[in-house]
């Protein structure tokens, strides 16, 4: 693919209409998707807009949010390949122009609302371009482009970053809206904060101020790069030692092993899956893979143990850490329902007394 085209998709009832600058065929790719569109979600108003000096407007809760909880979704103002830098290719003269001729499409206000967003790149760029590539959401492939593309909102591109995020972006293609959920309770009266970081955001403070630096042209003051001394120390080797968490197997093997060795401890699994959960807690950095495994881990130990009320308390923080990433329990509020109709409960009590009887038949 080699050329872009501008592009209206459909309105969604009397919704905004997202225009997009896309390479040619994924206009196709995109309405031909079975169910699209879909409708978006609608969702009170429970965030507001104040200004901070040194840091202008920020986004605060007005309400308070538990993990997973939907705060805003919106359908983007504007949507294009490739996110940093956008372009139609290094250098065209002509790659403002379009996203230009793009705006022009735009409804007065919407127009109004997307000039308005802050411009971190001074006249290193055309203006249009300094803002789109301060303000855009990453929200990886669409159909017909394997590369990354983002999106230009109105309210989600107003929140400020932090290394330690209360809340999180998922992308719905179908409803093609950007969600912002919740990533840990949030209080009312509290900033909204999400994280610009796209390299490694288990990197040390030095490289997330250098990265952040580059990007966006701001100093990172946020909680974790706040940190001297030794608590400085300590939040690079918590995030270094997620990171290498990421990197493990996530199958059930260590599980299934745990399982089936009546002699190992019966807090081996509990105990590792809650220092992990523990650990991110305290850095306040969720490693999407790391965070949604031990979660469900510690969920199927519990069962396996038959500790009814551990296991509906963990099937219930599990299935608020999966809507937080995925918009939905993803099963587990079932789980919290009925521990007992897993398939693990039961298992490890089960091997256990096996072993006591072997045990006992042999003196």
């Amino acid at each position: 693919m080699s050329h872009r085209a501008l592009v209206t998709l459909p309105p969604i009832l009397t919704e905004r209409v997202t225009n997009t600058l896309l390479f040619v065929g994924m206009k196709e790719a995109i309405l031909a998707l079975p169910g699209f569109p879909a409708p978006l979600t609608y969702t009170a108003r429970s965030y507001e807009l104040r200004s901070i000096k040194d840091k202008g407007l920020c986004l605060f809760a007005t309400a308070d949010f538990d993990t997973g909880d939907l705060i805003i979704c919106e359908r983007p103002l504007f949507v294009s390949t490739v996110v940093h830098p956008f372009s139609l290719r290094p250098g065209d003269p002509s790659a403002n122009d379009a996203i230009v001729e793009l705006l022009s499409r735009m409804c007065e206000y919407d127009r109004l609302m997307f000039y308005v967003l802050h411009n971190c790149k001074g006249n290193d760029r055309p203006r249009e371009q300094g803002i789109i590539d301060t303000n855009a959401i990453n929200i990886g492939a669409l159909p017909g482009y394997d590369g990354a593309c983002g999106a230009v909102c109105m309210e989600s591109s107003r929140i400020n970053h932090s290394c330690t995020p209360n809340v999180i972006s998922r992308w719905d293609l179908l409803a093609f809206t950007m969600e912002i959920r919740a990533l840990t309770p949030i209080r009312k009266g509290e900033e909204i904060t999400m994280s610009y970081l796209e390299l490694d955001e288990a990197a040390p403070r030095a490289t997330r101020r250098r990265e952040l630096k580059e990007k966006y042209n701001f100093f990172c003051t946020c909680p974790s790069c706040s940190l001297t001394g030794a608590a400085g120390k300590a939040s690079n080797v918590r995030r270094a030692t997620i990171q290498r968490l990421q990197e493990t197997s996530y199958d059930d093997d260590e599980l299934e092993k745990w399982i089936n060795d009546a002699s190992a401890p019966e807090d081996k699994i509990t105990k590792a899956c809650l220092f992990v959960l523990d650990m991110m807690e305290k850095e306040k950095y969720f490693n999407e893979k790391v965070w949604a495994v031990r979660s469900q881990r510690l969920c199927k130990a519990y069962c396996a143990m038959e500790k009814l009320e551990e296991a509906k308390k963990s099937a219930i923080q599990a299935a608020k850490i999966w809507k937080a990433l995925a918009g939905n329990d993803g099963g587990w509020l079932a789980v919290a329902e009925a521990p007992q109709k897993t398939k693990y409960w039961g298992l490890r009590t089960k091997k256990i007394r096996e072993a006591k009887r072997a045990k006992a038949q042999e003196a």
